[in-house]
């Protein structure tokens, strides 16, 4: 009787794990990395973000404004990835010497809805852009030959000219 009741508190153990980690697997949320503004000017900028959702397709999107409580906003950037990487968005038309924020959005299903931080990035402020041509020589790199046979081989290289 002792071996029949010790043999059914382990199978329950071993169903109750394998139901938690089934579960924790099934209803886990997508996971946004810290998300980052970059390629500034004075008119446009260019956002970055990061989801994972393990081998699950998120729906992600920005969403941005001139407050910080994002209480006016816009989206842009809304696209979808499977399983996890890099979504971007480019904003255009902004104002200079300008503070934007912005946060990133993911969904799953339509229904678990993750938002990241609120981070901001302000623009380039309103200045006459002097244009100055730097000559540079011209840069040239070689690497290892391949497709090596008996009558022929190709042979790599690099090169940036100078105009």
């Amino acid at each position: 009787m002792n071996t029949y009741i010790t043999q059914t508190i382990r199978a329950g153990i071993v169903l109750g794990i394998a139901l938690f980690a089934f579960a924790g697997e099934v209803f886990a949320a997508p996971t946004l990395a810290p998300v980052q503004a970059n390629q500034i000017t004075t008119t446009s900028a260019t956002l970055v973000g990061y989801v994972e959702n393990s081998y699950k397709t998120s729906t992600v999107w920005f969403e941005w404004g001139e407050s910080s409580s994002l209480s006016t906003l816009s989206t842009v950037g809304l696209t979808r990835v499977y399983h996890g990487g890099f979504f971007r968005a480019y904003l255009s038309g902004l104002k200079p010497d300008t503070t934007y924020y912005y946060r990133a959005v993911a969904m799953e299903d339509g229904v678990t809805a993750v938002t990241s931080p609120i981070s901001s990035f302000r623009t380039a402020g309103a200045v006459e852009a002097t244009v100055v041509t730097v000559a540079t020589t011209p840069l040239a790199a070689t690497y290892g030959a391949s497709a090596i046979s008996q009558n022929s081989a190709d042979l790599n290289g690099y090169i940036v000219p100078n105009d």
